[in-house]
């Protein structure tokens, strides 16, 4: 069997995945699309693309800026026997598009190989936002063999918004995307919110990340003002003085 050694995208030490024909343990699959083309007198062509995304959080939904989408694919035709193999799949090639409700996201061609029974895997295509994804290809080139004609829509699944953000919400991050945990500290649960402690003459005691308060002082008055209004005053005299 393929093994996918694909790091998750935005985390560390997230899981592998494995498995491609029967499907990775971390991902579901939302198309299979196979394609002949058996021309009378020219060798045959079998074109076949499965769609897969990844899933991630407590159920089984793709989630934009975390998930990603991996196209499996295997090019053979019957070049040189009566029976399919991927002995020439290297002069086979697709180009695929993938939309997000009806807008291109990722598009790009890709050739045959040697890979486990045909089967080769692309790069991960990270989900951007949430919506509608779909994926389809078209065949490019069939070598010497008869080519199938014409875009073939492989699947489509709709993608949930990205993972809350745990720091937005002055909470700390926990195992499970997706889940916060405890107010951070400086902060205190209020109506289902985490909110900013205050001491006793009611100013908030969180930094403001420059080394001071975020509350406010009743100390000393600042004289820039009046520095400023003094300045006015005898620039004022010395262009009246001149005038004279």
């Amino acid at each position: 069997m393929n093994t996918w050694n694909v790091a998750r995208w935005m985390s560390e030490g997230k899981k592998v995945f494995n498995a491609v024909t029967q499907g990775p343990e971390d991902a579901i699959k939302f198309g299979d699309k196979s394609r002949n083309k058996e021309p009378y007198f020219d060798c045959n062509t079998q074109h076949r693309v499965q769609g897969w995304r990844t899933r991630s959080g407590s159920g089984n939904d793709s989630h934009a800026l975390t998930d990603s989408i991996i196209i499996d694919y295997r090019l053979r035709d019957t070049d040189g026997g009566w029976s399919y193999s991927t002995d020439k799949s290297y002069n086979h090639e697709i180009e695929y598009e993938i939309k997000c409700d009806d807008e291109v996201i990722h598009s790009g061609r890709l050739r045959g190989g040697f890979g486990d029974n045909g089967w080769i895997s692309s790069s991960p295509l990270m989900i951007t936002k949430p919506g509608k994804w779909s994926l389809r290809y078209w065949s490019v080139d069939a070598g010497a063999c008869g080519r199938p004609k014409g875009w073939v829509e492989v699947g489509s699944f709709t993608a949930k918004e990205a993972h809350e953000d745990c720091f937005m919400k002055y909470r700390q991050d926990t195992d499970e995307l997706g889940v916060c945990g405890e107010c951070m500290e400086g902060y205190t649960e209020s109506g289902g919110n985490c909110v900013a402690e205050t001491s006793d003459d009611g100013t908030s005691e969180t930094s403001d990340g420059m080394g001071g308060s975020s509350g406010s002082s009743n100390g000393s008055t600042d004289n820039t003002t009046a520095y400023m209004i003094g300045g006015g005053v005898i620039l004022l005299a010395l262009l009246l003085r001149r005038k004279k």
